[in-house]
């Protein structure tokens, strides 16, 4: 796959998962959202996890750690100027230093809610 295509068809990945890295506690309704968005995507759910770790993370991290972090949501341009390039990398070790400011329990709760949103659809 050319990599516009990809970039084009992860878009929405990114969008969603970047939620989770927002200055604001997410609420029932912004669970559900972005685990709707991801379980319409093409990926499995190991593939979003690694995508999660491999390229959102390292890019959104530090919006975690700013005391004036974004909190509406970034923009599509932002999000393609500063996670895209993590494509031409060919493993992180990003996710494993520092992995411990983001909240695990978010993705759980993510990945569950995928799962239902998916069982319904089978």
């Amino acid at each position: 796959m050319n990599k516009e295509k990809l970039i084009k068809e992860r878009v929405p990945v990114w969008e969603a998962l970047s939620e989770l890295f927002l200055d604001q506690d997410l609420s029932e309704q912004d669970y559900q959202a972005v685990a709707s968005k991801l379980a319409a995507s093409v990926y499995s759910l190991s593939q979003l996890k690694e995508i999660l770790q491999k390229e959102v993370y390292p890019a959104c991290k530090s919006n975690l750690k700013n005391p004036a972090g974004e909190w509406r949501g970034f923009s599509q341009d932002w999000i393609r100027q500063h996670i895209a390039p993590r494509l031409d990398k060919k493993g992180c070790l990003d996710f494993l230093r520092g992995w411990g400011t983001f909240d695990k329990k978010q993705w759980k709760e993510i990945e569950s809610r995928i799962k239902v949103i998916r069982s319904l659809k089978d």
